[in-house]
């Protein structure tokens, strides 16, 4: 299902947590995963969770970890770095750049606005980045992802279709569209598609490397 524009201009200030969501309801259906490893092992330790978030950081948008930790030590939230480094991604300017003009105006609107980004640059980076990121965990053609990202299909729709079109003959695009929860949800995509269980399965499985 498509995003509603709300969403998506909710989606220019948060870059993380759309994300996560549209990940988490996309999956909740049939045959369950397997645990997570931290719910297998116990609580993650809090160096350990650090690590991983700024691992992910510097990952998903191309900044040194080093970096990253360097500006998290300073005292900067990782929702902060997290959008600091993605318009370090959408303008190509160091992200202490982007940090200091977050300290000198205080709203990210502003530094936005400071750096030359319009709404449509922010929404184009965005997509780039999403198309990218699936290119990176699942080998996603990123000519496949990015024009349905562009028509605003979330992060977890454009997973599922593409995955799913491994099992059937329809493309990404033509799945994509049947997917509109709660009449149709994934699993009822599925069974129109003539895709079993356990492919469905499989297709979870693939969805799971993209959790952050």
């Amino acid at each position: 299902m498509k995003k509603s524009l709300l969403t998506l201009a909710l989606a220019f200030g948060l870059v993380a947590a759309p994300f996560t969501t549209d990940i988490l309801s996309s999956t909740a259906e049939a045959k369950p995963l397997p645990p997570r490893p931290a719910a297998r092992e116990g609580l993650v330790p809090h160096q350990v969770r650090i690590d991983n978030e700024i691992g992910s950081i510097s990952a998903r948008f191309g900044v040194a970890e080093s970096t990253v930790k360097k500006f998290y030590n300073q005292g900067w939230g990782f929702k902060e770095l997290r959008h600091a480094a993605f318009l370090s991604y959408a303008t190509g300017k160091d992200m202490g750049a982007v940090l200091d003009l977050k300290t000198e105006y205080n709203r990210w609107p502003r530094v936005e606005y400071m750096l030359g980004l319009t709404p449509n640059d922010i929404k184009a980076a965005h997509d780039k980045n999403d198309a990218e990121y699936l290119s990176t965990v699942l080998g996603v053609d990123t000519a496949v992802s990015l024009p349905l990202f562009e028509q605003n299909f979330g992060m977890g729709d454009v997973a599922h279709a593409v995955l799913m079109a491994k099992y059937c003959s329809s493309t990404p695009a033509q799945i994509v569209e049947m997917h509109n929860p709660p009449a149709t949800d994934w699993d009822a995509v599925a069974t129109q598609l003539g895709i079993t269980e356990d492919q469905m399965y499989q297709v979870r499985l693939e969805i799971e490397k993209l959790r952050p």
